[in-house]
This record gives structure tokens, C-alpha cells and sequence, in this order.
């Protein structure tokens, strides 16, 4: 009896083995990326742990995803969203520059993130009929249409062949989809755990790895996986949260990976699928930071060289306005040096009491020393104008106490000086807010009130209080414009801040 088991363990082995040699075994290797914004040019990191370093590109960035493709087994290129917005080029352009960019990357797929549809819907459905790389969104419906947003183009899912491996792709964008574009369009993102269901049993014959190609933010994939019954998809490819996750997450079985923002990494995922199992057997993540200075692709640096070129010829882009003396750094959850420079050109520029800029309208660092043309354009890149209106002194104490709870696009101000809480309950966070001179916050006096309209169409979102039928009055001047102006006044801006925002957490 024992010989006989030893020989059908033997027997057994032999046959996984055989199996094994023809194929039923894959290796493949994702590479992924997204929130890239248009930094088509490298950047210095000045992150805490940056070291100052000239990071990402898209040149260099385009040399080490080739290099990549060249030296892994069975590449499949994925790009998790938010190609657009983020420079000059990417905004005169209306995204032109950034879909013929991704032309030369060539991603194997591409999921719509929010700042896709910052030009407006139709102006992106006119950029993808000349992309050359498929692109998903499942959840992303029309209402007017009464389809799913650019039918033709836009598809919910695509499958990929890697070596022996059929890969499904599935895409969905972020559910507050409403909350971080700009309001009018007659899109609404749909629920997207119902829809990766959907589509993941649709194609659960068909292949042999499930991944989501997710513009949420890793808070909402981890939500989505915890959604999903067990073995429903294999990997979340992410982006919109701007995570670094040096190394993948595993949570019910499933990856979740996102490679930061800018072009500063190219996410490498290996992994072993069965491929009679449909299942993955092993899996090996890191990031690998574009950083070579060196290095770049020919191809993409004479696009990248020669559309700067000419865009600098016109708007003066390397025009140096000023001298920045120390770094401007965005903070999330509090004040920054930044922000109240911004809010204060704000509240000069158009008389107001008080004023406000929400981190989310401030997109990038810049470190202490010339600051050009073109800067401003990447600070700001939205071309957001300045709007006023008016508020009691009971709404601005209402609103100072709100923004208390804000983390990542919490609002920078002028004129106010407050002091909150953020541990206690809504309407009792502040423990101390006066105007800027010292002077207190009168609840019945009326105030006037800058910020962009981008916040001023999210009004509630920002403010925690109703618009109420508030005449808001557009001063017909970009943001940008305003700040290049101030700039070349002031000639030297020295980074600091005064303690004007204080909010324990």
C-alpha cells in the first residue's frame, strides 16, 4: 500500500511538471502609471524625503517604460487616468499635447480620469478620435445621450493577450465624479462595484486575469475589493489619490498598486497566472523612480522640446518675473506659504475682505529661486476665474468652522485669522476667528467674499452652507493672470506664513 501511494504521488508530480512545460504556467508584467498631469518637463522633488532631486519627464519617463518593456516578460502597459492638466502645453492645447503624447508611450489601455473632461466633454471626444490606444470606463453614463459616455470610442472593458495570458481589463472612474469636475455636463458615474461585477462575470470565460483599471484613489479600491465577492478580479491598477505604494497591497486576494503622480515612477508588477486555474500563483511589485537624468526617449523629447519651443515664443513661457526666496510647498490640512500668497492676490486683486483658494486649485511645489512664466502655469493650471459675492458674518464664522474637516483640498484664506479644532463637533470648532487687522467677525455685518469659480459652482462641497439663490459676480480674470501680474510687481516673494490658519486634529 505504501509503495502504491508513493507511486501516485510520483505520478502526480511528474504530470504537474508536464503541465507546467506547456504552458499552463505565465509570467507576465504590468507596467502602470496615471495621474501624470501634463509634467512633460522634469520637476525637483521637494517632498521630505525628495533629496531636491530632478525627477520624472516625459522623455526620461518614456526611456525607462521602453527599457521595461525590453527587459521584463510579456509587458501590458496601463495608464490609471488624469493624463491631462498640469502645464502650459496640456492647456493651450486642450489636451492635443498630452493624446499625442500618449501616441509615442502607447499604453496597452487607458482609463478617463476626472481632469479627461476638464476642456468639457466634447472637446475630449474630439481628442480621442485621434488616439491610437484603447480606452475604458464602464461606469461613466450620459444622461443626454442616455448611453454610456462616447460609445464608439469608450469601451467598458478590453481583453489582452500577454505570451499565453488573457488579461481583462476593466476601467471606472471615481463615484464623486460630479464633485471634481466642473458642473454642466450631463455625466454621472455610475455605482462601480455593480459595474465591475457586471463585466467581470461577463468576461470571466474569456480570460484568465481580471484588473480593474481604477481612477478612484485607493481609499474607494479598498472599498471596492470588500464590495466584490472573493475571487472576482485579481489586481486593482490605481490612481487618482496620488499614492505611492512602493509595493502592492493584498487585501481578500486581491493587488491594489498606484505609482504616486507626475511621471516620478513607472510601477513594475510581475506575475505568475495559471492559467488552467485562472488564478494568480505568485506576484512581485516595486515602483522604479524616473530619476536618470541621462537617459530619455529620442522621439518624445523632440515633441516635448520643440511644442515648448513654440508655445515660449508666444507666451513667453521662460520669462523669469520674480525671485522666490525659500520654498513654496503645498500642506494638506493647513496653512502653507503657497496658499496665502495665492489668497492674498486674491483679496487684493478684487477688494474683498476675505478670500480663498483651495489646495486643489494649487498644483504643484516650487522651489526657492526664479520663478517663470511658465510656473504659473503649472501652479495653476486651470485657467479658474475670480468670482465675488457676499456673506453675513454668522456665514463666515460657519464657513471658517467647515473648513476644519477639509484634509486634501482644504481652503487657504486671506483677511481671517482662525483658529479650529478639528476633533470637536460641526459648529464648535472654532476657538478663536477675527478679521486679519484683529478686529472681530460681526454675525450680522455683510463681508465680501474672492475665490475662483471653480469652488464658487461646488459652493455647499467648499463651504458647508447653502449658495441660497447668492448673486456671485465674475470678475473676468484668470487666476494665473493675476498672479503673473503681482509677480512681476513684487519682483522678490519671500515664502513664509503667519499663523493666519490653525487647525488642531
Amino acid at each position: 500500500m505504501k509503495s502504491a501511494k508513493l507511486l501516485f504521488v510520483a505520478v502526480a508530480v511528474a504530470l504537474l511538471a508536464a503541465g507546467c512545460s506547456r504552458g499552463d504556467v505565465e509570467e507576465i508584467t504590468i507596467l502602470h502609471w496615471n495621474d501624470f498631469h501634463a509634467q512633460n518637463r522634469p520637476f525637483v522633488d521637494l517632498s521630505p524625503h525628495g533629496n531636491r532631486a530632478l525627477v520624472g519627464g516625459a522623455a526620461r519617463f518614456a526611456y525607462v517604460l521602453d527599457s521595461l518593456r525590453h527587459a521584463t516578460k510579456n509587458p501590458v502597459a496601463l495608464h490609471a487616468g488624469d493624463e491631462f492638466s498640469g502645464s502650459a502645453e496640456c492647456t493651450i492645447t486642450k489636451g492635443a499635447s498630452q493624446i499625442r503624447l500618449l501616441n509615442l508611450l502607447r499604453p496597452a489601455a487607458f482609463e478617463l480620469g476626472n481632469h479627461e473632461f476638464d476642456y468639457g466633454p466634447a472637446r475630449l471626444k474630439e481628442l480621442l478620435q485621434q488616439a491610437r490606444f484603447p480606452v475604458v470606463c464602464g461606469n461613466l453614463w450620459d444622461k443626454a445621450a442616455g448611453a454610456p459616455f462616447d460609445a464608439e470610442r469608450v469601451r467598458p472593458y478590453v481583453i489582452l493577450r500577454a505570451g499565453k495570458a488573457r488579461i481583462g481589463v476593466i476601467g471606472v472612474v471615481t463615484p464623486r465624479f460630479g464633485a471634481v469636475t466642473r458642473p454642466g455636463s450631463k455625466l454621472q458615474a455610475l455605482d462601480p462595484a455593480k459595474v465591475v461585477l457586471k463585466w467581470a462575470k461577463a468576461i470571466a470565460d474569456s480570460v484568465d486575469l481580471t484588473v480593474v483599471l481604477s481612477h478612484m484613489g485607493v481609499k474607494d479600491d479598498r472599498k471596492l475589493v470588500e464590495r466584490l465577492p472573493r475571487g472576482t478580479v485579481d489586481v486593482i491598477v490605481g490612481g487618482h489619490s496620488h499614492t505611492v505604494l512602493e509595493h502592492p497591497e493584498v487585501l481578500n486576494g486581491v493587488l491594489i498598486c498606484q505609482a504616486g503622480c507626475r511621471g516620478e515612477f513607472v510601477g513594475e508588477l510581475h506575475l505568475k497566472v495559471d492559467l488552467e486555474g485562472d488564478s494568480l500563483l505568485a506576484h512581485k511589485g516595486k515602483l522604479v523612480r524616473v530619476t536618470d537624468p541621462g537617459k530619455e526617449d529620442p522621439a518624445v523629447a523632440a515633441f516635448v522640446d520643440s511644442l515648448f519651443n513654440a508655445l515660449d515664443a508666444t507666451y513667453h513661457l521662460t520669462e523669469v518675473i520674480a525671485q522666490l526666496k525659500g520654498d513654496w510647498i503645498r500642506a494638506y490640512g493647513q496653512e502653507s506659504a503657497v496658499g496665502d500668497w495665492e489668497a492674498d492676490v486674491f483679496r487684493k486683486v478684487s477688494g474683498a475682505d476675505v478670500a480663498f483658494q483651495n489646495n486643489g486649485g494649487i498644483r504643484k511645489d516650487l522651489p526657492e529661486g526664479p520663478i517663470r512664466v511658465a510656473d504659473f502655469w503649472e501652479l495653476n493650471p486651470f485657467s479658474n476665474r475670480l468670482v465675488t459675492f457676499t456673506v453675513t458674518g454668522a456665514e463666515l464664522l460657519d464657513i471658517l468652522d467647515y473648513n476644519a474637516e477639509a484634509w486634501s483640498d482644504i481652503l487657504q484664506l486671506s483677511g481671517v485669522r482662525v483658529h479650529c479644532d478639528a476633533r470637536r463637533p460641526r459648529g464648535h470648532r472654532i476657538i478663536r476667528a477675527t478679521l486679519a487687522d484683529g478686529r472681530p467677525i460681526r454675525r450680522g455685518r455683510r463681508y465680501k467674499v474672492c475665490t475662483n469659480d471653480y469652488v464658487a459652482k461646488h459652493f455647499y462641497q467648499y463651504f458647508g452652507i447653502p449658495p441660497r439663490g447668492r448673486k456671485i459676480t465674475d470678475l473676468g480674470i484668470i487666476d494665473r493672470d493675476a498672479f503673473i501680474q503681482e509677480a512681476k510687481r513684487q519682483k522678490v516673494i519671500v515664502a513664509k506664513t503667519d499663523g493666519r490658519l490653525v487647525i488642531d486634529r
